[in-house]
């Protein structure tokens, strides 16, 4: 049912009561469809041993610690919010692989892990046959299941599946919902498994349930490549990362 607001911020700082408060705001989301916007909140921090001084004017080394603490923090908040969303209202997912988006990963892969990470339903439910994955999959099969959301792999897919004929009938495609898997400086998703899928994992969540996990992916973007790879990424720059234009200026 539609609510009397559109948005719900949850500031948390990771403890019980937060942790409480979180689960009343995706309950109430739930009913509502409003968004759900998390924030990490500070504390005061005493000097001196003085408890009666206050400052939140911190030294570099404290607000890192700080910035750090409160990212793992939310990062564990959005793992809870998936996690507690009804199985029959997950989304369904194909990972599209391959020039011709014929090729996935089972829902068992490990090539696939953030699919069910960010609690999708992956439409391609098998054991693996073997390590290497891109199992073939036929477009008849793929229609009959009908995936909510397609997640591409390679640009010369997405940039055909929107006027091929043969994939118009499925909801992702009738729905604008097939979206290009970052790739810089490497795959954000698979291929190879690294660290990038910390920031995949948002992005993946974030395609899935654009209401429920509403992140700014420009700033989370910026954000992780500063910290990362020390690197100021331009507005411009951050656009291109995240449409699949991974021309950096040198700076990868």
């Amino acid at each position: 049912m539609a609510g009397p607001f559109s948005t719900i911020l949850v500031p948390t700082d990771g403890s019980d009561d937060a942790r409480l408060a979180a689960q009343v705001a995706i309950d109430l989301a739930q009913r509502t469809g409003a968004a759900l916007h998390l924030a990490h909140v500070w504390h005061f921090v005493t000097y001196a041993g003085d408890p009666y001084f206050y400052t939140t004017a911190l030294p570099d080394d404290y607000l890192t610690m700080y910035e750090e603490t409160g990212r793992a923090i939310l990062d564990h908040e959005v793992e809870r919010i998936t996690a507690a969303i009804p199985d029959g209202e997950q989304p369904s997912v194909y990972y599209a692989e391959g020039p011709d988006g014929l090729s996935t990963e089972c829902d068992r892969s490990r090539h696939a892990a953030l699919i069910n990470v960010a609690a999708g339903r992956n439409v391609y439910r098998c054991e693996p046959r073997d390590t290497y994955g891109r199992e073939r999959i036929s477009l008849e099969q793929l229609v009959m299941d009908d995936p909510q959301v397609i997640l591409a792999g390679e640009r010369a897919f997405f940039e055909k599946v929107y006027t091929d004929s043969r994939w118009q009938g499925i909801s992702a495609v009738k729905n604008g919902r097939v979206h290009l898997i970052p790739n810089a400086p490497f795959n954000w998703f698979d291929r190879p498994p690294s660290f990038m899928g910390l920031l995949g994992v948002k992005w993946v969540a974030h395609c899935l349930y654009p209401q429920l996990c509403p992140f700014d992916m420009v700033k989370e973007t910026g954000l992780f490549f500063k910290l990362f790879f020390d690197v100021d990424l331009t507005l411009e720059e951050t656009k291109n990362i995240l449409s699949g234009k991974v021309k950096l200026k040198g700076k990868q």
